[in-house]
This record gives C-alpha cells, sequence and structure tokens, in this order.
C-alpha cells in the first residue's frame, strides 16, 4: 500500500470576491435583468426558462462577484479563520523587527523581536481558543459539525484533493486533464458495471414487488410551491458550500431573492406539472474523495456530486413533498436508521444491543453478519426504482418528474481548474444529492422483508442477526 499522494487544495486559489459587493448597483441590474422579460418569455419551455434564470444570475455574478486569485497570504489565512486583522498587523510588526534585528545583529534588538513574538504567538493561541468555544457552543447540537471541528483540532481532517497520479491499465497518468478523464471513466463504468438492466417482463416486476408493502388507498398529491416557501429554502443555503457546474455562489441568490423567488416558484410549477425536470439542472460536477488504500488506483475514490444551488431548491421542493408522503403513510421501514429526521447510528446501536440481550436471557444463540454495499448509490436500478415508486402509488406528474430527473443526467470530474469531458450516466442516484438518500431509501425499503432475520440498516450498512438455540441449526 503507498501512501497517499496528493494535491492539495493550494494549487486550486481561485475564489469569487463576495465580500465586496454593491448592493445599490446590484440591485439596479437586477431589477433591469429580472423586471425586463423577453416578449417570448411566457412562450419558452421550462428548460428555456431555467437557462434564462441561470445565465442572468451567472451576468450578475461574473459582474458583481468576479473571479481572483487568492495571494499565498490570504489563502493561508482562510485556513486560520481567527486570524483578525490586528494579527494580521502583529504579524507584519514582527516580521518587520525580525529584519531590523537581522540588519544590526544586536541583542537589544533581538530582545525586543523575541518579547513581541512570544506575547504574539500566546494573542494567537487564545484567539484560535476563543474560535473553537464559539464555534462548539455554536454547534451543540450538530453532531456532524462537532466532529468535523474535533478533527480538526487534532489535524484529522481530509483536504480536498486531486490524485497527483494515477494508473490505469499498467499505464500512469501525471496530467490533470488525463487524470480527470480516467476518474471521470472510471466512475462511469463502475456504475454501469454495478447495473442490471431490468426488462419490463411480468416476471421481473412480480419479484420487484414480491416484499413490497401492499399499496396505498390515496396516491400522493403534489401541492405547489409558493414564493414564501422558495425564500425560506434560499435563505437556508449554506453560504460555504461549493458551487456548482453554473458557478454562482449563493450570494447571488440571497441577494436576489425577493425578485427570484415568485420567478422560480411559477417555473418550478410549471415544471412540476408537466413532469419536466429541467436539463441545466442534471450536470453535476463531481469531485473524487480518496477513501483509503493506494491514492494511485482510480477505485479508490468516491464520487461527490456538487449540484448548482437553484438545483439544491428544486429538489428541495420535490423532497418535502415525497417525504412527507413516505412519512404520514409509514411507507418507509422502521428498521432504517438513516437518513432520516430523529434517527441516529446510536439508535441503530441501541436496537442492535437490545436485540442481542433479548436472546441472550432467551439462553438463544445470536449469528450477525455485517454487510456494507460497494458503490451501493452507483447501484441503484432506475428502472426497479420508479416501479417501486409506482407500487407506493408515485404516479402521474410525481413519477413522471422523478423519472425525468433520473434521465439523461451528466457529470463531469473537476481538478482544479481542469474539467474533463460530460458524461452520461444510466444508473444510480448521485451522491451529495437532496433526492438522493431517499430515493435510495426506498430502492432498499423491502430489504428487512425479504429474509426472517432481524434487520437493521443505517443508509447503505446493514446488520441481520438470526437467533437459534442450536448452532447446527444456524
Amino acid at each position: 500500500m503507498t501512501k497517499a499522494r496528493l494535491k492539495r487544495d493550494v494549487k486550486q486559489r481561485y475564489f469569487r470576491n463576495t465580500s465586496n459587493v454593491s448592493t445599490i448597483a446590484f440591485d439596479r441590474d437586477l431589477h433591469e435583468t429580472l423586471d425586463a422579460l423577453p416578449i417570448q418569455y411566457s412562450e419558452w419551455n421550462v428548460n428555456e426558462k431555467f437557462d434564462f434564470i441561470v445565465r442572468s444570475m451567472k451576468s450578475l455574478a461574473d459582474t458583481h462577484m468576479p473571479v481572483r486569485k487568492y495571494t499565498r497570504r490570504e489563502y493561508k489565512l482562510k485556513l486560520k479563520p481567527w486570524i483578525t486583522q490586528g494579527i494580521i498587523s502583529s504579524i507584519k510588526r514582527r516580521d518587520y523587527l525580525f529584519r531590523v534585528y537581522k540588519r544590526s545583529k544586536l541583542i537589544t534588538d533581538f530582545e525586543t523581536y523575541k518579547q513581541f513574538r512570544n506575547r504574539l504567538t500566546h494573542v494567537k493561541d487564545l484567539a484560535k481558543r476563543k474560535y473553537y468555544e464559539e464555534q462548539f457552543a455554536q454547534n451543540s447540537r450538530n453532531s456532524k459539525r462537532t466532529w468535523m471541528l474535533i478533527n480538526d483540532i487534532f489535524g484529522k481532517t481530509k483536504p480536498s484533493c486531486f490524485p497527483q497520479r494515477l494508473k490505469v491499465d499498467g499505464r500512469v497518468y501525471s496530467s490533470t486533464k488525463l487524470i480527470a478523464d480516467a476518474l471521470k471513466h472510471s466512475f462511469v463504468t463502475s456504475a454501469q458495471t454495478n447495473f442490471t438492466p431490468t426488462g419490463p417482463s411480468e416476471a421481473t416486476d412480480t419479484n420487484i414487488k414480491k416484499y413490497l408493502l401492499p399499496r396505498q388507498a390515496n396516491s400522493i398529491f403534489s401541492s405547489p410551491t409558493t414564493p414564501e416557501e422558495i425564500l425560506t429554502l434560499i435563505n437556508g443555503l449554506y453560504s460555504k458550500k461549493s458551487c456548482g457546474h453554473d458557478d454562482i455562489p449563493v450570494r447571488t441568490l440571497k441577494l436576489s431573492k425577493y425578485l427570484l423567488a415568485p420567478l422560480l416558484s411559477n417555473v418550478i410549477n410549471e415544471s412540476i406539472c408537466e413532469g419536466v425536470f429541467p436539463n441545466n439542472l442534471k450536470i453535476a460536477k463531481v469531485v473524487p474523495i480518496f477513501k483509503s488504500g493506494n491514492s494511485e488506483i482510480p477505485t479508490n475514490y468516491r464520487p461527490i456530486s456538487v449540484l448548482t444551488y437553484l438545483s439544491k431548491i428544486f429538489e428541495k421542493v420535490l423532497y418535502g413533498r415525497l417525504n412527507n408522503y413516505f412519512t404520514k403513510n409509514n411507507l418507509l421501514t422502521q428498521q432504517q436508521y438513516g437518513f432520516r429526521n430523529n434517527h441516529a447510528t446510536s439508535l441503530a446501536i441501541t436496537d442492535l444491543y437490545e436485540n442481542l440481550l433479548h436472546n441472550l436471557d432467551n439462553k438463544l444463540i445470536s449469528c450477525a453478519v455485517f454487510l456494507d454495499l460497494r458503490k451501493a448509490f452507483d447501484s441503484v436500478n432506475h428502472s426497479i426504482l420508479l416501479t417501486k415508486l409506482e407500487h407506493y402509488d408515485v404516479r402521474g406528474n410525481a413519477l413522471k418528474i422523478t423519472q425525468s430527473y433520473l434521465s439523461i443526467r451528466k457529470q463531469y470530474v473537476q481538478g482544479g481548474n481542469i474539467k474533463s469531458s460530460l458524461n452520461s450516466i444510466i444508473s444510480g442516484v448521485p451522491q451529495g444529492s437532496i433526492l438522493g438518500t431517499l430515493f435510495f431509501s426506498i430502492f432498499i425499503n423491502d430489504l428487512p422483508n425479504s429474509n426472517s432475520m432481524k434487520s437493521i440498516l443505517f443508509a447503505d450498512d446493514t446488520v441481520l442477526v438470526q437467533s437459534d438455540n442450536c448452532c447446527v441449526s444456524l
């Protein structure tokens, strides 16, 4: 096993300057853009309307939040958010005192520099401690963020990284472009390898539905969205997430929200009524995340899809309605502890622990099998998923837009500022998407019904427990 050889993000020092935006000038250009819609706008289809919104937001971002390059000092400070402007001034003063000593070689100048350096080190330590104390206080109820802070303190945070070298079929690639294309091919090939085409035969359809719950008396009803809901979703977008392929930062949407919300709600409602998910929102920028093992092997990377903020808004509208339908009708198995509100790994462990104790109290022997699905999200067969959704009475426009969401999806791999070519996706759900986790849960929802063992699921991790009073029977 070779040591991971990775290019850190220090090579990628480009960012959008969103801190010094003139809100007056932005509002002026925003009104000029959205108030004066093209005459033929009402005749456009949903794809054309979304393309217009994307172009408008991109133009505003390029004008008022231009892309520029980090200086080396700016990038270092970005990695240390507790460094204030006062500390920066003190660092400059420390460096000046050191230069004075180097020129003079006087002991008094060295002592002056040393005392200032030590005081500055103490101030930086206090600032760092205060920063983390505030962060822990703000995220006291967010376990994910808390663990990220703990790993950050102990230096265990995995940097977002891109391989420096890659070995494919005996050939070694060192060009970023060739590496990006090789990873793209690996991700697509892996998904297609796990994909088994399913025909519409009656036998196959019967096998798929064999362990599903009975049909529901009521079908899903997709209520239209409102400008108020879109406004809430825009306000809830996390500002520090990466942009998608359109390179539109969240600040652009938040500055535009009062004019943008009515426009978006109308187009989203039109999309739902027509059962069409816009093609522009089905393009994913894929960031490879190193898992473990040899960093030069493509299969040791996990593809994480970075979707556009507009796509996230649309997906949250659909997710809210679909998840509410499955929750209200108790369609999701109680054995699934992942991707659900008020569920956690601790509850899954407690369930397993209590089951084992129960078997022990009844003098039963327990046997547990731990399963971890390989390329789980890439293995979701669209045809099977749609068949299961239809069985759960997700029909009409709701099923149609789901089919549209899954079809004609494309992705590319990006390393720094280098992009691979686009590739079509024929199976799987994008990791990093809003709907992907719910679709995966629905896809494996009938797993506990397919066997007589006790099943405990957390996302794609599964524990099967069988008990008996005889080892031979087990």
